[in-house]
């Protein structure tokens, strides 16, 4: 309340104030006197006259307030003088200060008169039209009660010893008559009266356990110089000010005073240019506490994490209220509407004020048929306002009202646009300073306990970027609360040292990865000009080799690696991959082994023969068959939870072929079907390898799936088993068709068909080189000396644009063996023209 209002400077203790402010306006004459008995310095009761003086001229109180000073002297003296210094009273003191008290105390009724007229003048804009009452004062405190008893013995004052008491003469003395006056008594009827007993002495209450006084805080920096202050205080936000100013009594004298508007103007002129200007009504730090402040103004809740409040800035009465002040406190009928309820004449002739009167709508009920809460006292005061106005004189007074108004509403759609814009980015800065001093108090504390060198060592999981420790700053963080969460800091540290030290563990091999398979592909590269057709294993698969394995995973993370730790890449690397080649195949040997059962086979002859083909169980579905040379360059992936494992996959980009998570296994069925495919042709099963029958390049037409509308569909040999496996899959009677007749569905092409044949699968692989594959295969020209590289899409424009080839053949180009291939070509197309319907086709 010392903020709100200009008219006074609140340079004593608060709490006396209020108390002040309650006893008299609330006609308390034994607390009134209780307290003038402590406040008997003019330099601390002037401010609380002035207050009471602007509050008589605003709540109508000053009636019986005056009354109550005319029984006091000084109060008389000191509130004639206010009112003539500030109010503008046209009279003098010094007539009724030279009057008897008898006479002084009967004229100032007649001058209450005249005060009161002077007291009833306009002295703000703003609150003479909406005007909130005051809250109570708080309830007395222990302190306050023990601060009221010792102030009442020192002006007591010690008492006068006996011997300086000069008697008084006989006929000065009075006697008590019959009627309850003091007779005359002589001084020896004083001397021989009977001496009276001696009181008891009182019994001394015990006193429980004294807690020790608190100090006035701050003494050092309340000391500096005025000027200092100033140079201090500017560097602060309006939220911080606010607080320093409840901080304590000398603080909040300080902050609040006229001298410190100086602050207030340079922040606002700094910090918030397009702030809307303080009204005349309010100081500058209570329109800074009504735009910044959170709390409700009425019953004094704050918002909190957990419990978010709702407040509405009512700025034409500078206020800010709670959602449940306004359905507790407010009404829901205007009766300045025409249709208002229970209207009286007065409120229907201020129907012009209806859309003034300040309002609230809940945010949760905007539907056509919500309610409006108003303010039931701003419509009480303009009533009487009303009622106070000469009828001659009400037209005048409504049309000064209206334009006063609107000059408000004016100022209030400026500050709620502002507010808007400006303050929520405010609140957020404070609120992360708030929270990043209280986890400054976290983070020292958890220092205290031996962890400050793993702190400084932390990233990723430093308490800072921690939602709990985050959660725990969220309210005032005390020595306390300290102490109660320190088991909690304690075990999450320890989680973070183990995490941090995995972390820095799959960083160092992560690291090694990377060096292993730059040192491999450049390797590589250099082989690839030479035999770019010839096969070599993947990255994976040379990792597989045990002693680069354990040398990259087994050693210690405080020994770095260079190139000079992997000698084998650079002067052997012919070596190490025929190294991974011999693992990768004694893996398909076992494969081979359990997928045979107890049917002979030639251990070193067998993954050389056409009918040898894999599956693979998890990544593709069954009707995906792979020979020999395109399972071993398959992109193997897993999904596993096993870091290390997944550490390689990422870095590596796959795993070891044939790992414990992503197996192969040995298709003997589709081998069978292969072996009697190829009797069909003439050739042995066992002994007929697959370069064998690469060269031999024979094309086959599957005469069942023959369409009238798209052709024949023709294949090479790998695709007949993938064909024969993916109908397999199939519903209806096609199915039914291929199962029954197994490799009779399929026919050999001669001559001229065979030719055409393979013209059309030849275009259609290089089709499915430029627009199908996601990861284009590297292709090398063979007319450019140093042998280029490219990509297959890039290769064909360079053909075109730097050798003029628009069309390239086999001897332009030559496809590079590519490792880790995701997707295999389906070697099938249709052909045309169709076969006649006699021979067999598909609608």
């Amino acid at each position: 309340m010392a903020l709100t209002c200009k008219s006074h400077a609140p340079i004593c203790q608060e709490f006396l104030f209020q108390e002040v402010e309650y006893g008299f306006c609330g006609y308390n004459k034994g607390q009134n006197e209780r307290l003038l008995q402590i406040l008997t310095s003019k330099r601390h009761i002037l401010p609380y006259i002035k207050k009471l003086a602007c509050r008589a001229s605003l709540y109508g109180s000053h009636e019986k307030t005056l009354i109550i000073f005319s029984n006091n002297r000084m109060l008389h003296e000191l509130f004639f003088n206010i009112n003539y210094l500030k109010l503008g009273v046209d009279f003098h003191l010094d007539s009724y200060v030279s009057k008897p008290w008898e006479q002084w105390k009967i004229d100032s009724h007649a001058k209450n008169a005249e005060i009161l007229a002077a007291c009833s003048q306009p002295q703000h804009q703003f609150v003479n039209h909406y005007t909130l009452k005051p809250k109570m004062p708080p309830k007395a405190t222990r302190q306050s009660i023990r601060l009221r008893a010792e102030a009442n013995l020192k002006l007591q004052g010690p008492s006068q010893p006996a011997e300086l008491i000069e008697a008084k003469p006989e006929c000065e003395l009075q006697e008590e008559t019959q009627q309850g006056r003091k007779r005359k008594r002589t001084t020896k009827a004083v001397e021989d009266a009977p001496a009276e007993p001696a009181p008891a002495p009182k019994k001394t209450r015990r006193k429980g356990k004294q807690m020790p006084k608190k100090g006035r805080t701050g003494n050092s920096f309340l000391g500096l110089a005025f000027d200092i202050h100033l140079e201090i205080c500017a560097y602060l936000g309006p939220t911080n000010l606010l607080n320093l100013a409840r901080t304590c009594r000398d603080l909040h004298q300080l902050i609040a005073s006229e001298d410190f508007d100086l602050v207030w103007r340079n922040l606002r002129k700094s910090r918030f240019p397009d702030m809307p200007e303080c009204p005349e009504d309010m100081t500058e730090p209570a329109f800074f506490e009504l735009c910044f402040g959170r709390g409700c103004l009425v019953c004094g809740s704050k918002p909190t994490p957990s419990s978010p409040l709702i407040l509405h800035h009512q700025w034409k009465t500078h206020t800010r209220i709670c959602m449940k002040c306004v359905r507790t406190r407010w009404t829901t009928d205007n009766p300045f509407l025409e249709y208002g309820r229970n209207s009286s004449s007065n409120d229907r002739a201020l129907a012009d004020l209806y859309h003034f009167v300040p309002c609230v709508r809940p945010a949760s009920s905007w539907s056509h048929s919500a309610k409006y809460y108003y303010d039931p006292r701003v419509i009480e005061a303009w009533r009487k306002e009303y009622a106070s106005v000469k009828p001659s004189d009400r037209k005048k007074w409504m049309a000064k009202k209206i334009a006063t108004l609107q000059e408000i509403e004016l100022h209030s759609e400026r500050c709620e646009d502002w507010y808007k814009a400006a303050v929520q980015a405010v609140h957020d800065e404070e609120d992360k300073e708030i929270l990043d001093g209280r986890m400054e108090m976290v983070v020292t504390y958890i220092r205290s306990l031996g962890w400050g060198e793993e702190m400084d060592k932390q990233t990723n999981y430093h308490p800072r970027n921690v939602k709990e420790f985050t959660k725990i700053c969220e309210k005032r963080v005390t020595p306390k609360v300290l102490e109660d969460n320190r088991q909690f800091f304690e075990r999450y540290m320890e989680r973070a040292q183990t995490r941090r030290l995995e972390i820095d563990h799959f960083a160092c091999i992560k690291r090694r990865l990377r060096l292993f398979k730059h040192l491999y592909e450049t390797k590589a590269n250099l082989l690839i000009r030479v035999a770019p057709e010839d096969p070599r294993p993947r990255v994976s698969d040379v990792f597989a080799i045990p002693r680069f394995s354990k040398h990259i995973m087994d050693t210690s993370t405080d020994v770095e690696l260079s190139a000079a730790d992997f000698q084998d890449l650079e002067n052997n690397l012919e070596g190490v991959m025929e190294e991974a080649k011999d693992i990768v195949k004694q893996r398909m040997l076992t494969l081979v082994q359990e997928g045979m059962d107890d049917e002979p086979y030639d251990p070193k002859t067998v993954l050389d023969l056409a009918t040898t083909i894999f599956s693979e169980e998890t990544l593709y579905s069954r009707d995906v068959i792979l020979t020999v040379p395109e399972a071993m360059a398959m992109h193997v992936v897993v999904s596993t939870s096993e870091a290390e494992l997944r550490l390689v996959q990422e870095t590596l980009g796959g795993v070891p072929w044939n790992n414990r998570y992503s197996k192969f296994k040995f298709d003997k069925a589709s081998s069978h079907t292969l072996g009697s495919l190829l009797s069909t042709l003439g050739l042995d099963p066992k002994t007929t390898t697959l370069r064998e029958i690469e060269d031999l390049d024979p094309i086959f037409e599957c005469v069942q799936c023959n369409e009238i509308k798209e052709g024949r569909l023709v294949m090479n040999w790998a695709q007949t088993i993938k064909h024969l496996k993916k109908m397999d899959g199939w519903y209806g009677c096609g199915r039914d068709i291929h199962r029954s007749l197994g490799v009779s569905v399929f026919e050999v092409l001669q001559g001229d068909d065979l030719a055409k044949a393979r013209l059309a699968l030849k275009d259609h692989h290089q089709r499915w080189l430029y627009y199908g594959v996601e990861v284009k295969p590297d292709a090398l020209c063979q007319h450019c000396p140093g042998g280029y590289s490219a990509p297959f899409d890039k290769m064909l424009w360079h053909l075109n644009t730097k050798h003029g080839i628009a069309v390239p053949q086999d001897g332009d180009y030559t496809i590079v063996f590519q490792t880790d291939v995701r997707e295999f070509p389906k070697m099938e197309c249709r052909m045309w023209p169709p076969r006649s319907p006699s021979t067999g086709f598909r609608d």
